[in-house]
C-alpha cells in the first residue's frame, strides 16, 4: 500500500528533461542526472536604502512685467533672455540676457566682463565704470559702457571668442553685472540696446540686481 506522503503528492507530467520515474529508484538517478541543469529561481535582488537628494538651490530675480520673457530654462548656461521695449527715440529694443557660469568660476565672470567692454568701440567706450559691492550675501561686480556696439551677425566661434561679423551700431549703451551667490554659484546679467533704452530701464536693472533671491542657497564650510 503507498504511503500517505505518496497519494497526496500530485501526478507529474512527464517532460524532456523530468520523465515520470516508475519506481524510487528510477526517479532518484533521473534527479541527479538529468534534471541537475534545471533553470533555478530568479535570485531577488536586495532592496536598496533610500535616499533622499538636497533640493537644488535656486536663484531668482523681478523682472518688470514689461519686459517680455522671451526664453527661460533651469539648466545650462543660458537662463533666461528678455525683450525691453523700446524708449524715446530708440529704434529698437534692449535685450537682457542672463547665464549661469557653475560654481567657483570667478575667472568665467571676469572674461564675461572684458569680452562685454571689448563689444564697444570709440571714444566714449573707454570711460566704462566698474564698481564692486555686496548686497544681501550676493557679490555683485558691475559694469556701463557707451559708445558703438558691435552687434554680433551669429553666435560666438569657441576659437575667436566672439562672432563671426558683427553690425556696428551708434550711441549704444550696456549694463552688466557679475554676480556670485552665497553658494559660491556665478550668474551674468547684461542688459544691451540703444541709449534711449537702457538709460530708461537703469533703475529696473539696479533693483532687480540688488533684490536678487537665492533659495536653498548655503556658503560653502
Amino acid at each position: 500500500m503507498r504511503s500517505a506522503w505518496i497519494r497526496r503528492r500530485p501526478a507529474r507530467q512527464p517532460s524532456a528533461l523530468c520523465p515520470a520515474p516508475q519506481h524510487a529508484f528510477a526517479w532518484l538517478l533521473i534527479a541527479l542526472t538529468s534534471c541537475r541543469d534545471a533553470p533555478l529561481e530568479p535570485t531577488r535582488a536586495a532592496p536598496s536604502s533610500a535616499t533622499t537628494a538636497a533640493p537644488a538651490a535656486t536663484l531668482r530675480w523681478h523682472a518688470p512685467a514689461s519686459w517680455q520673457l522671451e526664453k527661460a530654462a533651469n539648466s545650462g548656461h543660458y537662463r533666461a533672455k528678455y525683450t525691453v521695449p523700446a524708449q524715446g527715440d530708440a529704434p529698437h529694443p534692449a535685450e537682457l540676457l542672463i547665464t549661469s557660469h557653475g560654481t567657483n568660476s570667478n575667472s568665467a565672470l571676469d572674461e564675461e566682463l572684458r569680452s562685454l567692454q571689448a563689444s564697444f568701440e570709440g571714444p566714449e567706450s573707454h570711460a566704462a565704470t566698474r564698481d564692486e559691492r555686496r548686497v544681501n550675501g550676493f557679490e555683485v561686480t558691475r559694469l556701463e559702457v557707451f559708445g558703438t556696439y558691435k552687434f554680433p551677425m551669429g553666435p560666438r566661434t569657441p576659437k575667436l571668442k566672439r562672432a563671426p561679423a558683427h553690425v556696428l551700431k551708434d550711441k549704444w549703451r550696456a549694463l552688466g553685472a557679475a554676480v556670485v551667490a552665497p553658494d559660491r554659484s556665478t550668474w551674468f546679467f547684461q542688459l544691451i540696446g540703444p541709449e534711449d533704452t537702457v538709460q530708461a530701464a537703469r533703475s529696473a536693472f539696479v533693483t532687480m540686481v540688488e533684490a536678487l533671491e537665492c533659495t536653498g542657497c548655503r556658503a560653502p564650510r
